[in-house]
């Protein structure tokens, strides 16, 4: 694969751990409403080193502390291609201890790591995710959320309109 290309698929890998890590802020944290979980994770942003602590469904933290040691020091910005680049094929390099492509898109071990992390995120959430919505008290949490992004998330985006 050429570098843009793998570039590109660790752009998606990292939003994957982005997404299950966010899962896992949900599920394990059912003792709380929605809406505080849901201010905790918008908090976070998109920066796995902030999700990482508030992630704790899985007793065994070893993919959560292997993604917070692989991705957590890269910022939100590398999921744009622009930014990608500049940070794994500078012009310049300015810094010998800078991560560089070799070391992580470049490395198939480095994305096999993460990828092995991610598919252990995924496969023990698996079934808190069934499909099937149950229409008993299961569901008020859920209504809770819709109501607080309705009334706070979305007015607040119409006003910045």
């Amino acid at each position: 694969m050429h570098k843009s290309g793998r570039t590109k698929s660790f752009v998606d890998l990292m939003m994957g751990c982005e997404c299950a890590l966010k899962a896992h802020v949900f599920i394990s944290r059912t003792s709380e409403d929605c809406p505080t979980i849901y201010r905790r994770i918008r908090d976070a942003g998109h920066h796995i080193a902030q999700l990482m602590p508030l992630a704790s469904f899985m007793e065994d933290r070893t993919h959560y502390n292997r993604l917070e040691e692989k991705l957590g020091k890269l910022g939100v910005s590398i999921r744009y291609s622009l930014d990608a680049d500049g940070l794994f094929f500078p012009l310049i390099p300015s810094n010998r201890e800078a991560l560089s492509y070799s070391q992580l898109v470049g490395s198939e071990v480095w994305v096999q790591e993460v990828r092995e992390s991610l598919k252990a995120l995924i496969d023990a959430a698996l079934d808190e995710f069934t499909g099937q919505i149950d229409m008993s008290d299961g569901l008020a949490p859920a209504i809770e959320l819709d109501k607080f992004v309705t009334e706070h998330v979305l007015k607040r985006s119409r006003r910045q309109k």
